[in-house]
């Protein structure tokens, strides 16, 4: 489950035994156990400082993170003291922090004790100030940051997990907790904790709901009333990932709850490893600084900038934009000067004048513009308040990244099919497929005895059109997998999947564009005929405007070849009469060009 590192020769046996001295581990004894931690502070540390407590991963080690998370030079640069805490070591020869994981069944070692008695130690013995105690972590670290929120809030004043999850166990027992500001940063695919969750412990870890569940249990704890979305610099382009934000802000005691998704990224450390656009450890600190000093360091002149640019449906290519100015200074805003950018484009100016008052927002909607197909970035700063630079630069930049039109969900096809298999509750699914911002076109409900049932349905499209389809479970528990294996998935004639699934909650969408221009190969296909489709008996294949010889082959979902014949006069009819129900390709051979084309049909 994770990393292991064996030592084979002699050099790396003595580098290893000159970091652990270097790292100076010093023991603490707790519930009887000796317990071990690195503790860090800068020569210029003032009285009353900041303490963060920094976690390892599982089967990781203190030494390891304090190399990786920078978090030394950081506090450094900050001021805060840090200590990096080692966890005991399981049956597998593995640290690790006691979280509850579903293999750990005899593990009773307290680690919420240990971790709360260590940082009233350090409070105590190095002049720190026990108001301002802070705790972040790698993975299993993350996750004993979680448990550390919920059993642990009146010594830690604020979380930042790094790729960790909540155990459902821990969340059930959390609702009587107050809420304390959480900062989570992860992957879009971490493969270790998905985004998703994992509801039935199908990994070993222990069930964990989806790491977007977990954000808005913490916003509701928080009381967070308002969410500014935006992008974080993509200063490395070259890593193969960019993060959105999401800031949940004007909760409770002005506490806040954060989220970096990393797209692209997986199980990693941001700036350690996977994403280069932001230093993990730095970014848990920045937030945590927020509450020091009364929760919230309040400014004279505090204005911020977020930007939204709302999603477009198929087909579109015109963006309405907005850009909000947000008062979060004492004094009011009288005048403001902002600025905007798409890509590398010209740059425009928005310019505020009025009256803004302490956490009072104004957004500007700006014109329509239309765009082209790509990938946009659209860009805004704050460059004035008042006449003078503002005294919090952190929050004057937003940016977010969005796609014009594209061939990704493009399809050249004539028709869309949908196979569905119901699960145990059919009668909770329904569908529709539309025109995106027209009449439902087609349709379909199950009763209690379709269960467990496939149902194959074609839907005719025109070209140059767009279309999207819904699916609908009244449970709001998708159609897989705690009550049966229900699945569907929509092809085009080729074959090509558009989309394939079951797993969702009270419904799901998809957006699909039928191309227009079609190459050779594909007028080739257009000009081919298959009809009935869905057909019973007998299949008629037709071809127009040539005189060339073609022939014709029909497989099975399994790619067995179960007939071949040539057309006659461009014209064939096929008997299927023989076949079972389900799906079949026609690969049609013009034998002159030797062009191939796949059409799909249904067997009903």
């Amino acid at each position: 489950m994770k990393q292991k590192y064996t030592s084979l020769i002699l050099i790396i046996l003595c580098v290893l035994f000159a970091l652990e001295i270097k790292a100076q581990y010093t023991d603490f004894e707790h519930d009887g156990i000796t317990r071990q931690y690195i503790y860090y502070e800068p020569e210029t540390l003032n009285q009353q400082m900041p303490l963060v407590i920094v976690m390892h991963g599982y089967s990781g080690d203190a030494n390891s993170i304090r190399n990786y998370s920078d978090m030394n030079d950081f506090a450094d640069q900050y001021g805060f003291a840090v200590c990096y805490p080692r966890g005991t070591v399981d049956d597998g020869g593995n640290r690790f922090w006691n979280v509850g994981y579903a293999f750990h069944p005899n593990e009773t070692v307290d680690d919420v004790g240990y971790l709360t008695q260590l940082a009233q130690y350090l409070q105590q013995t190095n002049g720190l100030n026990p108001d301002y105690t802070f705790a972040t972590g790698m993975s299993n670290g993350g996750e004993m940051c979680y448990m550390l929120a919920c059993q642990a809030y009146d010594t830690f004043k604020a979380v930042a997990p790094v790729a960790g999850m909540i155990l459902q166990d821990i969340l059930d027992q959390c609702d009587a907790a107050p809420g304390i500001p959480v900062f989570e940063i992860h992957g879009s695919q971490d493969g270790v904790t998905p985004l998703a969750g994992d509801p039935d412990n199908n990994d070993g870890w222990g069930s964990y709901p989806s790491i977007e569940d977990t954000i808005d249990y913490f916003v509701e704890k928080n009381g967070c009333t308002t969410l500014i979305e935006g992008t974080v610099p993509n200063t490395d382009t070259s890593d193969g990932s960019f993060i959105v934000s999401e800031k949940y802000i004007y909760g409770v005691n002005q506490n806040e709850v954060w989220y970096y998704k990393v797209v692209g990224g997986g199980h990693d450390w941001p700036g350690s490893g996977g994403n280069m656009d932001i230093e993990a450890g730095e970014q848990a600190w920045l937030f945590f600084q927020n509450y020091i000093d009364n929760n919230i360091v309040v400014l004279d002149l505090d204005a911020a900038i977020s930007v939204n640019v709302p999603e477009t449906t198929c087909g579109d290519t015109i963006i309405t934009p907005s850009v909000s100015l947000t008062n979060f200074g004492l004094n009011n805003i009288t005048v403001a000067q902002m600025t905007w950018q798409i890509n590398e484009g010209d740059i425009q100016t928005i310019n505020f004048d009025g009256t803004l008052t302490q956490n009072e927002t104004q957004t500007f909607i700006l014109d329509p513009i239309d765009l082209t197909e790509g990938s946009y970035v659209f860009n805004a700063e704050l460059v004035s308040v008042n006449g003078v630079i503002d005294q919090n630069t952190q929050n004057n930049t937003a940016a977010t990244s969005f796609d014009i039109g594209g061939s990704g969900n493009e399809y050249v096809t004539q028709q869309v099919t949908l196979e569905l298999f119901t699960d145990e509750w059919a009668e909770e699914t329904s569908w529709e497929f539309r025109e995106i911002g027209g009449a439902v076109l087609y349709s379909g409900s199950y009763n209690q005895s379709d269960d467990n049932t496939t149902f194959i349905e074609a839907f005719d499209v025109a070209p140059d059109n767009c279309y999207e389809f819904e699916i609908f479970d009244s449970y709001a528990d998708g159609i897989c997998c705690e009550f049966g294996d229900g699945f569907y998935s929509l092809t085009a004639d080729n074959g090509d999947v558009i989309i394939d699934g079951g797993e969702f909650e009270g419904s799901e969408i998809t957006e699909i564009s039928i191309g227009e221009e079609l190459s050779t190969s594909d007028a080739f296909l257009n000009s081919i005929s298959l009809y009935p489709n869905p057909a019973n008996s007998e299949i008629t294949l037709s071809i127009e405007n040539t005189n060339d010889i073609s022939s014709y082959r029909v497989y099975n979902t399994l790619g067995q070849l179960l007939q071949t014949g040539t057309l006659q006069a461009n014209k064939e009819v096929i008997s299927v009469s023989k076949y079972t129900i389900g799906v079949y390709f026609i690969v049609v051979k013009n034998t002159v060009t030797s062009m191939e084309s796949t059409l799909r049909f249904v067997k009903e």
